[in-house]
Parts: C-alpha cells; sequence; structure tokens
C-alpha cells in the first residue's frame, strides 16, 4: 500500500511490519519495480521462511522479487477476477505475464474454495496439482449466543440491509445502491448500512444522494464490532462482481442473518 496503514499497531502484530509503498495499481510499472527491488533487499537481509503473497498485484511483485532467492513463493488465490477470464488484449497480456513470473518464482498456490481453484486453474493454466484448498473459517465463538431482532429506528419497521467490504470498484455497491433506490420507487422503504471505507467513498454517498435515498443510507466507516453490526441487520447483501469464499457471508450466516448475493464463485 501506499503509506503506512494508520491501523497496524491495532492488529496484534508481533513486529512493526515494512510498508513498501505500492497502492495496488497494476498499471504503475515504474512503482512495482521500485517495490520489488524494496522487497528484494528484504528477502535478502531478512531469509524469510516463505514469501507469501496476497491479491493478484501483489502477486507479481512477490513472484518478481522471490526469483532465484531460493525462498518459497506461496500465493493465495481468493475471488475469481474478470480479467482472468477476459479476452481482450490488455488481459491477455496480464495473464501471460503473470504466468510467466509464477512459474519463474516457482509459486505453489492456496485457494479458499473449490471455486476459486477451478477457475485458475482453468484461466491460468496452473495444474490442479499445485493449488491446495484451505477453506476460509471463522472463530466459533460468532456462532455463540442467540442474536435477536434487529432494532429499528422507527416506529413502523423498516427492513435494514447491510453490507461490509472495501468501498472501491468490484465490489457492486452502486448497483446495490440502485436496488434500495428501485425499491424506494416501489414505496418499500428500506435502510442501507455500509462497514468499511476505501476511495470510492464520496463516490457512493454523491450516487446515494443524486438517487435520493441519501437519508436511508448509513456509511459506517471501519467497524471494530461486527457481531453487534450483523445483529443489527435484517438482510446482509454481499453484491460483488468476484468473489471466492467470502469471509462477510460467513459471518453474517454464524449471526443467523439471511444473505442475498450475487452468483460468483
Amino acid at each position: 500500500m501506499r503509506g503506512e496503514d494508520p491501523q497496524w499497531a491495532t492488529y496484534g502484530l508481533a513486529n512493526r511490519p515494512f510498508f513498501l509503498g505500492h497502492n495496488g495499481d497494476f498499471a504503475s510499472l515504474a512503482q512495482s519495480v521500485k517495490c520489488v527491488g524494496a522487497l528484494k533487499k528484504l528477502i535478502r537481509e531478512h531469509s524469510p521462511a516463505i514469501v507469501h503473497s496476497h491479491l493478484w498485484q501483489a502477486d507479481h511483485v512477490a513472484a518478481a522479487a522471490a526469483w532465484h532467492s531460493g525462498v518459497p513463493h506461496v500465493v493465495s488465490i481468493h475471488d475469481t477476477r474478470p480479467w482472468l477470464a477476459s479476452r481482450k488484449p490488455k488481459a491477455a497480456l496480464r495473464r501471460a505475464l503473470y504466468r510467466t513470473l509464477l512459474r519463474a518464482s516457482g509459486a505453489r498456490f492456496t485457494a479458499c474454495a473449490e471455486a476459486a481453484k477451478t477457475y485458475a486453474c482453468a484461466h491460468l493454466g496452473i495444474p490442479p496439482s499445485a493449488v491446495t484448498v484451505i477453506r476460509n473459517g471463522i472463530d466459533p465463538s460468532w456462532l455463540t449466543g442467540n442474536p435477536g431482532a434487529p432494532a429499528s429506528p422507527d416506529d413502523k419497521k423498516v427492513p435494514i440491509l447491510g453490507t461490509a467490504g472495501l468501498l472501491q470498484p468490484g465490489k457492486g455497491y452502486e448497483i446495490l445502491l440502485n436496488a434500495c433506490a428501485e425499491l424506494d420507487g416501489r414505496k418499500i422503504p428500506v435502510r442501507l448500512r455500509i462497514a468499511g471505507g476505501g476511495s470510492l467513498e464520496s463516490h457512493y454517498r454523491r450516487v446515494a444522494s443524486e438517487l435520493g435515498i441519501g437519508d436511508r443510507v448509513e456509511f459506517a466507516g471501519c467497524v471494530r464490532d461486527m457481531k453487534a453490526f450483523y445483529d443489527n441487520l435484517d438482510i446482509f447483501v454481499l453484491p460483488s462482481f468476484s468473489e471466492g469464499l467470502p469471509l462477510t457471508i460467513l459471518e453474517a450466516m454464524a449471526r443467523k442473518r439471511p444473505v442475498v448475493a450475487s452468483n460468483v464463485a
């Protein structure tokens, strides 16, 4: 990521993490090259047991840095990004670069779901034997306690919908906002709560206002007590274009909330 994560001290890490200045923009070649150099230096200085990359952009950087280092490279596959199956020339070039770098680093893979493994193997030419499925899971304490009925802020019961995740492209929040506006147009009032922050928060606020539902959409930002967040919903919604086995769905189900989600992975 670009700059230091201001929340890192709250994550329970034993040591201070290094931040290498990459913001996840695959198109920024200069940024990627600089990040590869910084990661190579860290590998030489600290001789880690493994280099583990998570998210597609990070895989490119980690593979280039781990190349010829002698350190095993492990990649986590956790979604089904559309570019993997796209026939556009840019996507084809990206797939070729990805395959070349990952083969060079001798990467092994884990996938959070069988569907994510099948998708990646089909579109990247990864042999199934190189991918181990380790399904996402949650702390069993999420299953304890019986959630009560959500507390509506109105005298009349208004269904409360909720979602959680980074406010960025690919999560489908604009579709969710339009769906809420359509319900409103059909005289079916709902409230929407969105947990999480991201680069598109101001955009989504503007969209909600333009759709005439700004007063019924709450942007909750970083939520620490996610159990309480789920317990105060009637329905959890995940409109993403790309997922594997989302923790948010597991958490919502553990808190006995019905889930409406897009049909991916």
